[in-house]
């Protein structure tokens, strides 16, 4: 069973390493853009892209988690929230 305080600290651990992960992509990509424009620019991108992939891998962190304490009734909810959030994105952009 995963107790509330280690289900906080993995949410915890998941959204630092994406915040600190897409500033260090960002970072080198601004440090790469004054050299060579085109592969800075595409990882800025790829820094911003994965900024944007922070909440949702922690709404897919605590379906897992929710899963594996067997907790059926947020489980359910955070699949849900994961499967409004996927659909309002596909509609996003099938509408461009």
């Amino acid at each position: 069973m995963i107790d509330a305080n280690k289900r906080d600290r993995i949410v915890a651990g998941v959204l630092r390493c994406g915040a600190y992960g897409s500033f260090i992509i960002v970072l080198v990509g601004l440090l790469v853009g004054s050299i060579n424009f085109q592969l800075g620019s595409g990882l800025v991108r790829i820094g911003l892209l994965l900024l944007i992939a922070t909440p949702v891998s922690r709404i897919v962190t605590l379906f897992v988690t929710f899963l594996l304490d067997r907790d059926k009734k947020y489980a359910l909810i955070s699949f849900t929230v994961l499967l409004i959030v996927v659909l309002s994105s596909l509609y996003g952009v099938a509408s461009h």
